[in-house]
């Protein structure tokens, strides 16, 4: 009989969950312990529609009608509740601390030392989701099953099955995901395609323009301002054509 149950295990971790949270890993960089958070906060919020849609309805109802009864019973439902969401907290302050240390948590080359912990918990999460599910038939009948609170019911037994078979596969070690990498290359083409343009700045005309030249050497706009009111300027213009008459 135990080989049974280790075979069973032994598919539903190594054939069915390892491949799933692998390739989620290589995808977004996100462990095994993140998805089974994930399952996790669902079985929370679907803790908390059974909580409304029970008091939706009024509350256990019973025939003949005892109120002291159907206190003990409200109060017996609201225990549970709470319980619960008292598990489910301290099941996620767990798989945070799992998440962020597990290499350091893990000696290299190991499996996960949970796969073999959680083995019997494993076991009973799959007995216990058909042994509740019957016993829901035979007090509530087919009405509560599929019901929306028997619904939520069971997809919460049926979470806590992910949730403990993700919390025991052994992650990948980590890497830059797929997601992240698309986002890089997608940043780097899209910072080529709007790189803005160089500004064109004004060159300046180093080209010599002046009209009069002596001895090698030309009076630049400045220069020519002052040399065109200096008094001496007449002086100079007939000596340069007495000096070109004489050669």
């Amino acid at each position: 009989m135990s080989n049974t149950f280790e075979k069973i295990d032994n598919f539903l971790l190594d054939d069915i969950h390892e491949p799933i949270q692998q390739k989620f890993q290589r995808l977004t960089g996100k462990n095994c312990f993140f998805l089974a958070r994930i399952f996790l906060e669902t079985q929370g919020i679907l803790w908390i529609l059974i909580v409304v849609l029970f008091f939706e309805y009024g509350g256990v109802k019973i025939q003949p009608q005892s109120f002291f009864l159907e206190m003990m019973l409200n109060l017996a439902f609201s225990f549970i509740f709470f319980r619960e969401i008292e598990i489910i907290s301290i099941k996620m302050s767990i798989l945070r601390i799992y998440e962020t240390d597990f290499n350091k948590i893990l000696k290299k080359d190991l499996y996960n030392p949970l796969r073999l912990t959680l083995f019997k918990p494993r076991i009973k999460k799959i007995f216990y989701l058909f042994l509740k599910t019957t016993i829901c038939l035979i007090l509530f009948g087919q009405q509560f099953i599929f019901s929306k609170a028997g619904v939520c019911y069971i997809l919460i037994l049926f979470f806590r099955i992910i949730e403990i078979y993700f919390t025991s596969c052994t992650p990948l070690p980590p890497g830059t995901s797929k997601v992240r990498q698309w986002i890089k290359n997608m940043k780097e083409s899209l910072s080529n395609v709007f790189v803005p343009e160089p500004a064109l700045a004004p060159v300046k005309n180093c080209t010599n323009t002046n009209k009069y030249w002596f001895s090698g050497w030309s009076f630049y706009p400045g220069r020519q301002l002052y040399f065109w009111k200096s008094p001496n300027y007449r002086k100079i213009r007939r000596g340069f054509f007495h000096f070109n008459l004489k050669n």
